[in-house]
């Protein structure tokens, strides 16, 4: 059974926190900081939803929708086009970088490259 969905009041300001895959870190080099919010203030546009604070310790956003679906569309489009990146530019160039042999490890976004030694 799928969960419900959650219901949000146009003008009330939400604690949104975006956890990375098994509750790994969201950002690992400073790059990811600047692409993500850059994502932020496009799709929130787009949606009219008003990011009044944020902190980008690892997974913390303070927002208000202007309207009542606007932090769900949010949440998902930014989640889903950050989440490519983040596969694009930290996972599959790590395996690129890597001997063949261990080419096949883990993927986690998180992990030492060879060169980080």
């Amino acid at each position: 059974m799928p969960r419900r969905a959650r219901m949000y009041i146009p003008g009330l300001p939400y604690h949104v926190v975006q956890r990375g895959n098994n509750r790994e870190a969201c950002f690992i080099e400073p790059e990811n900081y600047q692409y993500y919010l850059e994502l932020w203030q496009e799709i929130s546009r787009r949606y009219g939803l008003a990011v009044h604070a944020y902190c980008l310790m690892t997974n913390h956003i303070l927002a208000t929708p202007s309207r009542e679906n606007s932090l769900s569309n949010v949440m998902k489009v930014v989640g889903s086009r950050y989440a490519q990146y983040v596969k694009e530019t930290l996972i599959y160039s790590s395996c690129r970088r890597r001997p063949a042999s261990r080419s096949l490890k883990t993927l986690d976004p998180g992990m030492r490259r060879d060169d980080d030694k």
